[in-house]
């Protein structure tokens, strides 16, 4: 730590709830291998911290719900998916502090961020599926806008000799990584490179992508570009294609035409093609310069979905043969061997004729292979992945015991999971966690990591126990279940050709069924849900703006990272209303900023508006939503959807929010969604309150109960500190026409039915009065209170209940009525203290 323990210790105190420490974390790889890419990496370490720390720590049994939560960043170096993976360690960390007893908790923590190389770290989250089959080579072009860093390009350089994928860099502007290698591999590399490490200030994306065939293999020479594991940059390689210092900005740029011709006389023929092409298209550039959108996006290109990458064609390697490290064995009995029938798993044949170094190099080929048994007298050689106590029972047949030799292998990657049959322990963990969802709808983060492990890596699954890649097929239906007719029924056509060929070839059992494997509850959930969308439904996203950037709202048509184009359905469906915030302007100001804003996004939207909303007091999205309400009470959508305009800020990730309002639009919500929070900061105010009369809770409740009995017109109000209400924070979320008018039942004629939204829209924004309710006497406003929007602070828990949700809103991987989907893309604090995450990082 920059400011040593000292300084740490001086700030700790009683009611502290955010810290910010300036750190370096280490970069022990590229420092060995490039000195001058740097030894150390700037990063930022933020802590929330419960009310009651350091006075007071959490229980032994973790984190759960102590009020902990912290983020590792560094901005310009890690990328977005990168501190994501880092955080979650960091998270995972903390709670094995805590979970120790450890009285250092921060200092720790801030250890652990300065010994750990957060690339790698990051990197290790994306790793070829272990056991599958190999497969073909691939061929892939990336296109970032432009490649400068030297620490980024160090870090590639080892990812690609670390996966055995062989790769071709062009720095500059704009830039380019070509890379062949085994389709898994060069996937888990790619992975690495576009997410791990920052790329700004537009995204990078694979521009191109065919699969390797057997003759394009044979044609370069060894030891040229692209025919070894590694990272070679243009530079150094075609030096004849660079253009130094001859962009717009003085930095270098490349001829990807001439780079085409380079790679074509080295007989790498095939991406020259490919680049010829893309030199008119993704990598065109005049002086760097590059085509942009007239919408300020970026690229032009972006406007386009991102290629696929192609599947492994007939070449199985290149002379891509890395020189396998020195494996080393140990003799762990003589006279025995492993018993295939006491707990040995064999991998693969057995074979005979070898020496002992040739047995031991077979099992330093094989990554799975731990244990070799080896008969001096005949060169029988026998591969293991675990091999139980070596024993001198015959496997097969009666056996002379002298002369067997049982070593383990010194350094072996883990036995992967979901390896064997569906008796094995990971298999029936998923089986266990899916009669969960089906049967009690509980869901956790392990099981949509083994849903997408499983889907991803089916072949493999399939032949180790057909059920579970069936069912992880089934799960992956039903989280996309309100997708177009084209996507839903491709994965429905490989369930059921799946299933018919399993049940035709004995595969799929009746036994599998009595065992407890849940298929028909699976197919029957599916296909039920699939029936909601027979009619489409309205829906307006209304924006509390005042002159935010709003470039996210194309999330709704499309995100850069997927390939569903919903620009259709949302521009035939969904409104968009502005409820401008920033008042002051004169009139003439006022329309040309509501026209700019109408002209900008009209295309995108069945309609758009704005509209002003001005306040006696700072009510921000109080009065913006309440006046909504106001305006349009006759006039609902079926769905609203209430955002701030920075919403990317508030939620979790934009998946949640884009896919919620697309399966609303297409009919697909179950009747029982009436509300939905997008929010990802769930609020416990009763923490810490039990023994502690200064918590935040209790001092809060005065002035909520206040806030309460005037908005509900109530005489008691739900405390705080005991738990009573307990919502997300920021509040962005959906609600249904019918829970809005839920409070239209007024037992007097007399009164409209919107002087509910009437009422609280003058007492938060027409009115000073939600401010003077602050205060014990009088009618006094205290600056601190508008600079904080005290009363829109109390007011973002009680949202919820004014749609008729229950005052305890429960979260939402906990809450029974949401569709798999939303708990999928749904992250939050609860879900690291999940045993698969802090016992896999």
């Amino acid at each position: 730590m920059r400011q040593g323990q000292e300084a740490l210790i001086s700030v700790l105190r009683p009611g502290l709830r955010q810290l910010q420490l300036a750190l370096e974390a280490p970069m022990w790889r590229i420092e060995a291998s490039n000195p001058a890419a740097g030894s150390t990496l700037p990063c930022t370490l933020r802590l929330t911290l419960p009310l009651t720390y350091p006075s007071s720590l959490p229980h032994a049994s973790g984190l759960g719900s102590s009020g902990f939560d912290v983020e590792v960043t560094a901005p310009g170096a890690l990328g977005r998916e990168a501190m994501k993976a880092v955080s979650r360690a960091a998270y995972c960390r903390l709670s094995e502090l805590i979970s120790s007893g450890s009285c250092q908790l921060i200092r720790s923590l801030a250890e652990w961020v300065q010994s750990t190389e957060l690339h790698d770290l990051a990197a290790s989250f994306y790793q070829p599926p272990r056991g599958a089959p190999p497969k073909g080579l691939v061929r892939a072009f990336v296109r970032f806008h432009r490649v400068q860093s030297l620490m980024k390009r160090s870090y590639m350089r080892l990812w690609a000799e670390d996966l055995g994928v062989a790769a071709l860099l062009a720095t500059g502007q704009p830039g380019m990584l070509l890379a062949i290698g085994p389709e898994a591999p060069l996937k888990a590399f790619l992975d690495r490179a576009m997410k791990c490490c920052h790329w700004g200030p537009t995204p990078c994306r694979i521009v191109s992508s065919s699969s390797v065939m057997a003759e394009e293999v044979e044609r370069p020479l060894a030891g040229l570009p692209l025919t070894q594991p590694g990272l070679q940059e243009v530079a150094d390689a075609f030096p004849r294609a660079v253009r130094q210092g001859e962009a717009y900005n003085g930095r270098d740029c490349i001829d990807f035409h001439i780079l085409a011709q380079e790679l074509q006389h080295v007989g790498h023929i095939e991406a020259a093609n490919d680049l010829r092409i893309l030199a008119k298209s993704a990598f065109a550039h005049q002086d760097g310069r590059v085509e942009e959108s007239q919408d300020g996006s970026g690229w032009v290109g972006y406007a386009q979905a991102e290629v696929k990458l192609a599947p492994g064609g007939q070449a199985a390697e290149l002379k891509l043969a890395s020189i396998p490290a020195q494996v080393t064995y140990t003799l762990l009995a003589k006279d025995h061997w492993c018993d295939n029938l006491g707990g040995a798993h064999r991998l693969g044949e057995d074979f005979n004729g070898y020496s002992l170094v040739g047995c031991q190099t077979q099992c330093s080929k094989d990554r799975l292979c731990a244990y070799i048994s080896f008969n001096q007298n005949d060169g029988w050689c026998s591969k293991y992945a675990t091999c139980g106590v070596p024993t001198t029972m015959p496997n097969e047949f009666p056996q002379d015991p002298r002369g067997w030799l049982t070593f383990a292998r010194d350094s072996v990657e883990a036995v992967p999971q979901f390896y064997g049959d569906c008796s094995q322990h990971d298999f029936q963990v998923f089986k266990n966690r899916s009669s969960a969802w089906y049967e009690q709808r509980v869901a956790s983060l392990r099981l949509f990591h083994d849903m997408t492990l499983l889907v991803n890596n089916f072949h493999t699954i399939y032949s180790n126990c057909p059920p579970a890649a069936l069912l992880a097929v089934l799960l992956k239906l039903e989280s996309m279940y309100f997708e177009n007719e084209e996507k839903w029924n491709t994965l429905l056509e490989i369930y059921v050709n799946t299933h018919h060929k399993a049940s035709a070839e004995g595969e799929l059992l009746p036994q599998h069924y009595q065992d407890g494997w849940p298929l028909r509850e699976g197919i029957g959930r599916a296909l039920q849900l699939r029936k909601l969308g027979t009619k489409q439904r309205s829906v307006e996203l209304v924006v509390c703006y005042c002159s935010e950037k709003l470039s996210w709202l194309r999330a709704f048509h499309q995100l850069p990272w997927r390939d569903e184009d919903r620009s259709k359905a949302v521009r035939e469906n969904v409104a968009l209303r502005f409820y401008h915030k920033c008042g002051g302007l004169g009139q003439a100001a006022r329309q040309l900023e509501a026209q700019t804003l109408q002209d900008q996004w009209a295309p995108s939207f069945r309609e758009v508006s704005v509209r002003y909303v001005d306040d006696v007091l700072r009510a921000d999205d109080d009065s913006a939503y309440l006046a909504f309400i106001v305006d349009r009470y006759d006039t609902l959508p079926d769905y609203t959807v209430f955002l701030h305009a920075d919403a990317p800020e508030h939620v979790p990730s934009l998946e949640l929010l884009t896919d919620s309002v697309f399966a609303a639009i297409r009919g697909f919500l179950p009747e029982n969604i009436g509300f939905v929070h997008f929010a990802h900061n769930y609020v416990l105010h009763d923490l810490g309150c039990r023994d502690n009369p200064d918590c935040e809770g209790h001092q809060l409740d005065p002035e909520f109960g206040a806030l309460w009995k005037k908005v509900f017109g109530s005489s008691i109000a739900p405390s705080l500190a005991a738990g009573d209400v307990n919502a997300y924070c920021c509040v962005q979320f959906m609600v249904h026409r019918d829970r809005i008018r839920l409070r239209a039942c007024n037992p007097s004629p007399r009164v409209k039915p919107m002087s509910f939204y009437q009422h609280g829209w003058e007492y938060f924004g027409l009115t000073a009065e939600s401010y003077h309710r602050l205060f014990p006497v009088g009618r006094v406003v205290r600056k601190l209170d508008v600079l904080g929007r005290t009363p829109g602070q109390l007011a973002m828990y009680i949202w919820h209940v004014m749609f008729g949700e229950a005052l305890r809103l429960p979260r939402r991987q906990r809450d029974v009525r949401l569709p798999l989907f939303m708990k999928i893309q749904n992250v939050e604090a609860w879900h690291f203290s999940n045993m698969f995450i802090c016992d896999h990082i």
